[in-house]
């Protein structure tokens, strides 16, 4: 029997379990559950018949009914085994749409153990600089090729792709130089954080930061419980908009104004300053610079996370840390 295992990373909700698709040549395709110790390294282990010649499999999340959630777009990937008795498949979820006539890779990277061998043989994108692809032959005048987040590897356009050679029966190459793994510069989120700045100088030196130093100290009444949760809240709100780091320097002489009119500890507006602003900053793509560079590098990989995904999540333990932090404000200072 042929060994097979299946290993992914991928971060399910409550209830929710990943599952392999799977067609041993011209088999009907058979789905098993994957297990998981944290929800978010998955991995299964099956066995295939010791004559099979290939394998196609797909990743799909399923509820506890057993009935599919979602699915990776256009995912069949493919595999020959060539006498390989052993196949270790470390796989990426995908969100990629390709057009139909296009076959995934199997795999990201793909430990072999050949028959009648004690060596394990590894097949993936590094040193000697060569992408391996095992498939079989495309329809005539289709071609296998490679694509990546670059110009250069067709900003994950198929068709701009780098096309493969065929190096065996079901063995196809593509000699790689550093070059391709050097990435340009992010452009877009630079350009994002220079005119950000831009903006929250302009609003210091307009003196809009004072105007909002007053109104805080009006609507509260000076009443010190008051004024710590304007604080503590307006900075979430607002740093889930603007860069938090930004804004959290700039709030600085506002809170020193508020201390010195109301007779405060500044200590305690800092705190509500420092966890309104850092906290906040969790609730959308925006808020943070951490965020805005890992959506942009994980879309640059092919792994989109819109607005919609991200704050589905991210805006509820938000809320949550918040009033948990207003208690404990209440409790040290107040």
């Amino acid at each position: 029997m042929k060994s097979l295992r299946f290993e992914i990373s991928y971060v399910t909700a409550w209830g929710e379990h990943l599952a392999v698709f799977y067609a041993i040549d011209t088999a009907e395709p058979q789905v098993v559950l994957m297990q998981s110790a944290d929800g978010a390294a998955w991995h299964v282990q099956l066995d295939a018949p010791d004559n099979a010649q290939g394998i196609r499999y797909a990743y799909r999340v399923v509820n506890e009914a057993g009935h599919t959630v979602r699915e990776e777009l256009n995912s069949w990937r493919h595999f020959r085994f060539n006498h390989r008795g052993a196949v270790t498949f470390c796989d990426s979820w995908t969100e990629h749409q390709l057009p139909e006539l296009y076959h995934r890779a199997a795999f990201s990277q793909s430990i072999m153990l050949p028959r009648g061998s004690d060596e394990l043989h590894m097949e993936h994108l590094s040193a000697p600089c060569l992408l391996l692809l095992h498939a079989l032959k495309p329809q005539p005048g289709h071609h296998w090729v490679a694509v990546g987040s670059t110009e250069a590897w067709g900003d994950w356009h198929p068709e701009r792709g780098k096309r493969l050679q065929r190096t065996g029966t079901y063995e196809w190459a593509l000699p790689l130089s550093p070059d391709d793994f050097i990435r340009g510069v992010d452009y877009k989120t630079l350009l994002f954080f220079i005119g950000l700045f831009v903006s929250v100088c302009g609003l210091e030196k307009t003196g809009v930061l004072d105007i909002i130093a007053r109104f805080i100290t009006n609507i509260s009444g000076g009443h010190v419980a008051t004024i710590v949760v304007i604080i503590l809240w307006l900075s979430a709100v607002t740093s889930a908009f603007v860069d938090n780091i930004p804004f959290a320097a700039t709030m600085i002489p506002v809170i020193r104004s508020i201390a010195a009119v109301e007779g405060m500890d500044v200590g305690v507006l800092a705190w509500a300053l420092s966890l309104g602003t850092d906290l906040g900053g969790n609730a959308t793509p925006i808020g943070a610079s951490a965020n805005v560079v890992g959506t942009s590098v994980s879309a640059k990989g092919g792994y989109p996370i819109g607005w919609g995904r991200y704050c589905k999540y991210c805006v509820p333990a938000t809320i949550l840390v918040m009033a948990v932090s207003t208690v404990c404000l209440f409790l040290r200072y107040l």
